[in-house]
């Protein structure tokens, strides 16, 4: 007996709103006969009240795994028999099955993990992942090994060959967002990972998905779909390789066809997703069109329903353009906070903070002109490391007129040298350029979004 999509060992089953297992696994067998199985799990061992099932040589059987309450670790043993009362003709043990809830990581290297490997953050046996050789283990850096995917689209696009051991790098936000969900919902969390560096939204285009394997979003959803097919969310890191001319332009429609496709493909119209907003790159040219993806990132929740966006630009990296450090782990609880506040019943938290209003107004000396910036959804206060900045006004000459910041609950006072009648028509930026200094956030480690430009008014 084989099972060939639903149910292996060591994985994750998505539960469902009541709590319980609400799979459906499909295999194959040899023989002809009935199907009968059995769960044992902590502390107990229970003939689930399933009927059996016919099973014919030759035919894929499908079978609804019902009734499993979220936790475990649970073994499932199956039998075919012929007859009642004769041996089987055929058994399989499935293993060290966890039900709880499952995530897709997608997106490019920030996603695939590329931070240093001293920063990983400690495994736990309630966390599993679906590494890209197709099978389930206990979850633990590198989540993403290109080299031994299965799918041939990994090596077509530069997988490459195996990296040097011990391994340098390889720390992404993926294990810390789901040890932080683990921590907020109580339940085990599963992980498939799907990114891969410097892909694209072209090569993510969902209209390639009958490729199957060849194609990054046909990849992904061939993983979801031998993983069950029921998912609570997606975690998406990606933006960088659409930072030029064309494909800036297009991103927010990119993005909304895209997410449409994979609720559509998975029967989930409300499918939560978190999207990480670009952070920082250290490199020379026009910094426009790395701002403008930020920039339409921070507004995908207006053209996209039950979509987050957690903001990354005050994060540390590990080289010149990867998150890396301890500051992995602090984007993985902001990715968890996220999907918290969309995910209902999945550790409910705060939405991320967003820019919800800018006024300008006459400084405290009368002459020179603030910008009153004020934040939603701010936990606590906002505050910073030392002197806030990442602020950005610019006068008639293209020069910096910020002086100084100050921070007040939710509000950010932005003192400039301009006169308060000549500040509309200026712009207001928050980490303009490629690699700006920015060190806002709230009480509870969340940042403020990079923005810009905002016209002045």
């Amino acid at each position: 007996m084989k099972i060939k999509i639903g149910l292996f060992d060591h994985m994750v089953l998505q539960r469902d709103s009541a709590n319980l297992s609400n799979a459906r696994f499909v295999g194959n067998s040899p023989h002809s006969g009935m199907l009968q199985m059995r769960v044992a799990g902590p502390g107990r061992t229970a003939n689930l009240p399933w009927d059996d099932v016919l099973i014919v040589t030759g035919d894929d059987f499908m079978v609804d795994l019902r009734g499993i309450s979220s936790g475990g670790p649970y073994d499932v043993e199956m039998r075919i028999l012929a007859h009642p009362k004769k041996p089987p003709l055929d058994t399989l043990m499935v293993r060290d099955v966890l039900v709880g809830d499952v995530w897709v990581l997608a997106g490019q290297s920030n996603m695939e993990g590329c931070g240093r490997m001293n920063y990983a953050v400690s495994p736990d046996p309630r966390v599993r992942a679906f590494y890209m050789h197709d099978a389930w283990g206990v979850a633990k850096d590198p989540l993403h090994e290109l080299h031994r995917a299965v799918d041939p689209v990994h090596a077509a696009i530069g997988a490459g060959a195996p990296p040097p051991t011990p391994r340098v790098y390889g720390v992404g936000p993926g294990l810390a967002f789901a040890k932080e969900m683990l921590k907020r919902t109580g339940v085990p969390q599963g992980l498939i990972s799907c990114a891969h560096g410097g892909t694209s939204m072209e090569q993510w285009n969902p209209h390639k998905k009958d490729l199957s394997g060849v194609s990054l979003y046909g990849a992904m959803l061939r993983r979801v779909v031998k993983c069950g097919g029921l998912i609570s969310g997606v975690a998406w890191y990606q933006g960088e390789s659409d930072a030029s001319a064309g494909p800036a332009s297009a991103y927010t429609a990119r993005m909304q066809e895209f997410v449409t496709e994979v609720r559509d493909d998975l029967g989930k119209s409300k499918l939560p997703f978190v999207v990480v907003q670009i952070a920082r790159v250290v490199t020379g040219g026009d910094p426009a069109h790395w701002n403008s993806i930020q920039e339409q990132q921070r507004r995908l929740p207006e053209a996209i329903s039950r979509l987050a966006v957690a903001p990354a630009i005050d994060l540390a990296l590990d080289d010149g353009i990867h998150i890396g450090g301890p500051d992995t782990e602090r984007l993985g609880k902001r990715l968890a906070g996220a999907m918290g506040h969309l995910a209902a019943g999945r550790g409910a938290g705060m939405a991320p903070i967003t820019l919800k209003k800018v006024t300008v107004k006459a400084g405290a000396n009368g002459e020179r002109g603030d910008v009153v910036v004020e934040f939603g959804n701010v936990d606590g206060e906002l505050a910073s490391g030392g002197r806030p900045v990442g602020f950005s006004v610019f006068d008639a000459n293209n020069v910096d007129c910020v002086y100084g910041v100050e921070l007040a609950t939710n509000k950010a006072i932005v003192h400039t040298t301009i006169s308060k009648k000549d500040l509309p028509g200026r712009d207001l930026w928050y980490g303009r350029g490629f690699n700006p200094v920015c060190n806002i956030h709230d009480s509870d480690d969340r940042a403020v979004p990079a923005f810009g430009p905002i016209r002045l008014s």
